[in-house]
């Protein structure tokens, strides 16, 4: 595009061509800060400064692409070839949505922001060692970075018991441990009629689909009293003598205190053990 182009469609966006010129000074070689190199055409532009979306130079190109009209664009393919690589830990966490979501569970995000009575006092699970504080929280609500996921479900089945049952989801999300950053995954079910099997199955079918043989996987109960199950109805993960989760049905007295009424059952895993014990079928 020539400036006269260029200057009519950032004009249709609110902004302004304020002058074109051919750099002189800077690098010869394009390298990987290097906006321009010398020959090329810089091309200054303004934009309003109600215009606060604009954070990025891409962000210009963006409006004069809308401005020149989209459907004026050359119909030609890119010159530059990007071949879209994974990253490593991404086929875990791809491998544990596929897995909830099959189970029928929908995928929700929630705060990383939490609170130590909602971590620790009424789920019962102890307090790890270094719990990241919020300096100057601005609600009681969040006054801590969470260390389990869990505690978050249940805040949102609590804020969406008016709708209609079943209500079953999962989330993969951030977790902070001794003021390190941690991958944890975990469901929750209010249904009627859901209990400790149904947990146990979906338990079952996310560790198969993680890579891991039924020969090396152990449940065991979980301890009177320790996390939110119903004593008897609690379970640990264990998978090559580590504890990877735990799952079970919840007890009412917890999901009083989050103001459910409705029967729940959930889970927890530690994904950043998982990643450890389990080979990745990919790699």
């Amino acid at each position: 595009m020539d400036s006269e182009e260029l200057s009519r469609s950032i004009a249709k966006m609110g902004g302004k061509l304020e002058g074109s010129q051919t750099v002189t000074d800077g690098p010869n070689e394009r390298g990987r800060w290097a906006d321009c190199v010398v020959g090329e055409i810089e091309h200054i532009i303004s934009m309003p400064r109600w215009r606060s979306d604009i954070m990025h130079p891409i962000d210009v190109i963006e409006d004069i692409a809308i401005g020149h009209g989209f459907e004026n664009l050359p119909e030609i393919l890119s010159r530059t070839h990007l071949d879209a690589i994974p990253l490593d830990s991404s086929n875990l966490d791809r491998r544990f949505g596929e897995s909830m979501r099959s189970c029928g569970l929908q995928e929700v995000q929630s705060l990383t922001l939490s609170n130590e009575r909602d971590q620790f006092e009424i789920m019962r699970w102890p307090q790890e060692d270094g719990v990241a504080l919020i300096s100057n929280p601005i609600t009681s609500d969040h006054t801590v970075l969470r260390q389990y996921i869990l505690p978050s479900l249940l805040r949102l089945l609590a804020a969406n018991r008016h709708h209609e049952l079943p209500q079953r989801v999962y989330e993969l999300g951030v977790v902070v441990r001794d003021f390190n950053n941690c991958q944890r995954g975990a469901w929750t079910c209010a249904e009627v009629g859901s209990g400790f099997t149904a947990s146990k199955g979906i338990a079952q079918a996310l560790i198969r689909d993680l890579g891991s043989g039924d020969d090396d996987v152990e449940f065991l109960p979980t301890e009177p009293g320790h996390g939110p199950w119903i004593p008897g109805r609690g379970s640990h993960i264990i998978i090559n003598g580590r504890s990877i989760g735990e799952f079970g049905e919840i007890d009412p007295e917890v999901s009083g205190k989050f103001g459910i009424k409705s029967p729940i059952q959930a889970g927890e895993i530690d994904l950043e053990v998982v990643s450890s014990l389990m080979p990745d079928p990919l790699s």
